[in-house]
């Protein structure tokens, strides 16, 4: 096998098309599956996530460190107190995929 003079990464629309989803349809549908809210509304889970992604972008901008999805979710909820029943990343992020994907797109 000959090696590859070059990889191409594509993470911005240019060769594979990003979904895009309702961070709110699909956070209220998350907290159905919370064992502790701690009070939070999904305007509120909503207001932190807009913050914590605001955070991230700029951490992720200086630093050149991506943060995952996972990591991203434990990061939010965490801030507010917010844990699950069930334990399974993938299954949170099937939950956003599933019931979070925009009306539009």
């Amino acid at each position: 096998m000959k090696k590859p003079s070059a990889i191409i990464f594509d993470l911005g629309n240019t060769v594979m098309e990003e979904i895009s989803f309702d961070d709110l349809a699909g956070n209220k549908r998350l907290l159905e599956f919370a064992a502790t809210k701690s009070g939070a509304t999904i305007e509120e889970v909503q207001r932190v996530a807009d913050e914590v992604g605001k955070d991230v972008d700029r951490f992720r901008l200086e630093s050149g460190c991506e943060f995952s999805f996972r990591t991203f979710n434990r990061l939010l909820f965490g801030t507010l107190g917010i844990s699950f029943k069930i334990d399974l990343p993938r299954t949170r992020e099937g939950v956003l995929e599933r019931f979070g994907r925009s009306q539009a797109g």
